[in-house]
Parts: C-alpha cells; structure tokens; sequence
C-alpha cells in the first residue's frame, strides 16, 4: 500500500473529514482498495455527517443512482440541498436538475432555475446548458 494512501486511512479512522471523503471515493473507484459502494458510502456518510459538501453531493449521487444503498431519490435531494447551501456548485446542479425533473420532490421550473442559476453563476458548465434547454422549452 503506498504512503499516500496509508496517511488517508490513518487520518479518515481519526475523524478527518476530507480523509473520509478521500477514503470513500478511492472506495468507489476501487483507486488503490477494492472498489466497494457500501464502503464507500460508510466513509461519506461519516464525512457527510460533520458537514463536508463534497462527501453530501456524493452520498446524494449513491442514494440517486442506488449505489451502496437502496435508490432513495428524496435522500439524494436530502444531501444535496446541504451541500448547495453550503455553495458547492455540483450539488446544486444535481439540486436544480432534481427540481426540474421531479425527482425526490415536486417538479418546480422555478427552483430549478435557482438552484442552477448559483451554479451556472460559478461557471459550472452542465448547469449552463440546462438552463438554456429551460429557455429554449419556455421554462423559465
């Protein structure tokens, strides 16, 4: 096992969020460990808990796609609105993309406009082009 990964597992088993997140996504890649969803959403969850967006935005995406977990869309939404809230702009690309298809909550053209606008705002590309595909189709 190399060093870098070592010092990952080390600081993920002391707390460390970014470490956690780092361990759950060389999880789900199989980047160095045996790739495993179900590990890889134990060591999200664990960063998620104490508030780091990017293991959120990631549990969302396991919970919208069901891996590692039952497919649970409205717990995807559930993840992802704290990391928008939080500015991190994947997540609230997959917030807005979420209320424009009605996926885990009630279709609303309106937030989804919002939510992708604050993405789009920081130059997040995806965000962009369905925001235009919302103009083009008399959306918003």
């Amino acid at each position: 096992m190399d060093i870098l990964l070592e010092s990952t597992i080390e600081r993920a088993h002391q707390g460390i969020p970014e470490a956690q997140w780092a361990l759950g996504t060389g999880y789900s890649k199989g980047d160095g460990l045996p790739q495993s969803y179900a590990e890889a959403v134990k060591w999200w969850r664990k960063a998620a808990d104490q508030g780091f967006s990017w293991a959120q935005n990631d549990l969302g995406l396991a919970y919208i796609k069901g891996l590692g977990v039952p497919q649970d869309f409205g717990e995807a939404v559930k993840w992802w609105i704290k990391a928008a809230r939080q500015g991190l702009d994947g997540a609230q690309y997959n917030l807005g993309c979420a209320y424009y298809m009605g996926h885990g909550v009630l279709q609303d053209f309106s937030e989804a406009a919002y939510w992708l606008r604050k993405a789009a705002g920081q130059g997040f590309e995806p965000a962009m082009r369905i925001l235009q595909i919302m103009r083009e189709k008399g959306c918003i």
